[in-house]
């Protein structure tokens, strides 16, 4: 399957390379291209450094309605940055084939937890818990969690509760982001 080629490759980048070459053969001198190439090269690196900045600080300052709103991927990027504000190191995974797990975190003292994440009009099922269950031993982790804008059924807290998994729902997530109380 071929790679979708970014923004980035198909136009930008030749447009910087075309801005060198277009200042060599005005100015004839290979170190004034050289440095304008680096130049645009480095001021592209900002822009994104402070775009996605600013797009952590969105994620954050999201409420639980807009939380609602988001897709799965937006929620798991908006559980991702809420985590590390709070100390951990996160992962995302890939959207497909994550066995298991949405983010994996790494705490301070090592720890290694993997998570689940479910943004759902709905309480999540049974399911949930049995996929993060069993990505612990794929991940090498210590703990399961499954969080979640909503609320678990009966049958998802029973499993969870036999087998360990750490179940977080709606009132602890609009808690976390009130308070900034920690997830422990």
């Amino acid at each position: 399957m071929r790679k979708k080629k970014t923004m980035f490759e198909e136009i930008i980048f030749p447009g910087f390379v075309l801005l060198g070459l277009w200042t060599y053969f005005k100015t004839s001198s290979l170190s004034k291209s050289l440095m304008a190439l680096f130049g645009l090269l480095f001021l592209y690196a900002i822009t994104l450094i402070i775009k996605q900045f600013f797009h952590q600080k969105k994620l954050l300052k999201s409420g639980i309605q807009q939380i609602d709103e988001m897709t799965g991927r937006q929620f798991e990027e908006y559980l991702s940055e809420l985590l590390r504000r709070q100390g951990y190191k996160v992962r995302l995974t890939k959207s497909t084939g994550d066995f298991g797990a949405d983010l994996v975190l790494t705490s301070t003292g090592g720890k290694v937890i993997v998570v689940q994440a479910k943004r759902y009009k709905n309480n999540v099922g049974i399911k949930a818990v049995q996929e993060v269950g069993t990505s612990m031993l794929h991940y090498n982790a210590a703990e399961a969690w499954v969080i979640t804008n909503s609320y678990y059924t009966k049958a998802a807290r029973t499993l969870a509760k036999s087998n360990g998994v750490h179940l977080y729902n709606r009132d602890d997530l609009i808690g976390w982001i009130l308070t900034g109380k920690k997830v422990s």
